[in-house]
């Protein structure tokens, strides 16, 4: 009977060099040691899955790997590019109204200083 989870195993450990070689290399937010060996596991997984080569697997995964990271960078980058444009959405459009409500007020106020007198 063949043991897939002794041969995954076995396969991780050759590869955990170049995952951790990877954490200096791309760094992401946020992202613990922990992260990068799940991740790793990942792409070693669907590899495994695929069925490549033995011999040509560590190169496989160090390209798939990297690529990997690669979109998890760019996907956290666009997250903060959209919360940082909503951020400024939300700036610009609490201006505005301070404006407007500022114009309004001022509407209401004699424009050549004759103020009514209180009463």
């Amino acid at each position: 009977m063949y043991n897939y989870q002794a041969d995954f195993e076995e396969m991780f450990h050759k590869v955990k060099p170049i995952i951790i070689k990877s954490m200096s290399h791309v760094k992401i937010h946020f992202w613990k040691d922990n992260d990068y060996l799940k991740e790793g596991r990942v792409v070693l997984l669907k590899l495994l899955q695929i069925e490549y080569p033995k011999e040509n697997l560590l190169i496989h995964f160090k390209l798939k790997y990297h690529q990997h990271l690669m979109n998890e960078l760019r996907h956290f980058n666009s997250q903060n590019r959209m919360q940082s444009c909503m951020t400024y959405t939300l700036f610009a459009l609490d201006t505005q109204e301070r404006e407007n409500k500022r114009n309004s007020d001022d509407d209401s106020e004699p424009m050549n200083g004759n103020y009514p007198l209180p009463v």
